[in-house]
């Protein structure tokens, strides 16, 4: 069989149609130039099943059995996959700077977290805020968050509200961290203990290891001072602007999960990134955390109509280590792991030193599927 050029294939196409200026033929030309114009981009993004030995965990959860399961940097829905660096370019990245630093935040799967959300709803809910890496990527118009950190949410209010006293205050300390890094550091971290306040909270939090804001039973912040340098005041001001007109429209509470999951009615959507119950009992004042409750409150939700998304304890060690966690059999249906990279906080404790050897994947489950079959390819 003689293979035609292009040029020959598209004069068939002409004559085929007897040079119609249909709908039909126009529709076919368009096609027939996209896949000869793109196919080059489109095959240096590999898409192979996600179900390959090499992927799969050790382990079968109730989701993996009943619903539709997405493991490594693969998404699979309904007929067919793709990638998910095809999926976040469907969809503008904001790439939202985080205003401070915070362990286990989102920043690098934002992007894919929001994609899988319904582009319709009413509200937006967050029980467990932290940095607001998701919100910062979706900036939704109505939203309503919460934190059981009470300095956190205090700053989150002062970011809306009075972003200039943040300014200043961050300012104050860093020119005392120039002058003498441990002691501003130490002066900070005294003055949060014996009066929690969203201002040192902030400057700690950008000075101290690796972010990771550690309070023991008795509320005492015991994180001690980073290696790293803190940005400066005048690149902190210019992240603050941008937040400041991203949460225009949410509303910040110091409240338990349950009292902002109850919230939520029908086409509502609620995120939840729960401290990690493998790695993340003594941060974040989180000794007392319960998953089992917070299952039984999205349970609530989901029947009320509500759209839930959970990230996750997923695979660790650079996949030698699967968290088993198994959540009740009916409350997702789909179930995604978004690769992370190295480990930050490894990372920190390594100097900056190579980590291939602790590359984790997050867990992603969600109640439902939105990511329809016209944007699989």
């Amino acid at each position: 069989m003689i293979k035609l050029s292009a040029m020959q294939e598209f004069d068939q196409i002409i004559d085929r149609h007897h040079r119609r200026k249909s709908k039909h033929f126009i529709r076919h030309t368009v096609l027939y130039f996209s896949v000869t114009l793109f196919y080059p981009i489109q095959s240096r993004v590999r898409c192979t099943p996600p179900l390959c030995q090499d992927r799969t965990p050790d382990w079968s959860s109730t989701v993996a059995r009943n619903g539709r399961v997405c493991h490594g940097t693969m998404t699979q829905c309904r007929r067919g996959y793709r990638s998910e660096q095809a999926m976040v370019t469907r969809r503008k990245a904001y790439l939202t700077q985080p205003l401070f630093k915070y362990i286990g935040n989102k920043y690098r799967s934002a992007g894919r977290i929001v994609d899988r959300f319904p582009k319709s709803y009413r509200f937006y809910f967050e029980p467990f805020f932290g940095s607001g890496a998701v919100l910062g990527e979706l900036r939704p118009k109505r939203s309503i968050v919460s934190d059981t950190c009470a300095p956190l949410i205090s700053l989150w209010q002062l970011a809306k509200c009075n972003p200039a006293s943040l300014i200043s205050s961050y300012t104050s300390n860093w020119e005392a961290y120039t002058e003498n890094r441990q002691s501003a550091y130490d002066r900070a971290k005294d003055r949060f203990n014996e009066k929690p306040n969203a201002h040192d909270f902030l400057f700690i939090s950008r000075a101290c290891y690796g972010g990771v804001i550690r309070f023991r039973r008795d509320g005492y912040l015991s994180t001690p001072l980073g290696p790293h340098k803190i940005i400066h005041p005048n690149k902190f001001a210019r992240r603050l602007k941008d937040w400041n007109r991203i949460i225009a429209n949410t509303d910040f509470v110091c409240a338990d999960f349950a009292e902002i999951t109850s919230m939520a009615e029908s086409d509502d959507i609620i995120y939840c990134d729960p401290p990690y119950v493998d790695t993340q009992k003594i941060i974040y004042g989180a000794q007392d955390f319960s998953l089992d409750r917070m299952y039984r409150e999205l349970e609530k939700s989901k029947e009320k109509g509500a759209f839930i998304a959970l990230s996750i304890d997923g695979i660790k060690r650079s996949g030698n280590k699967a968290v088993r966690i198994l959540p009740p059999s009916d409350l997702f249906a789909v179930e995604c792991y978004l690769t992370l990279g190295g480990s930050m906080l490894k990372r920190f404790s390594r100097g900056g030193s190579d980590v291939t050897d602790e590359h984790i994947k997050d867990r992603l489950l969600l109640s439902d599927d939105f990511l329809l079959q016209d944007d699989l390819f």
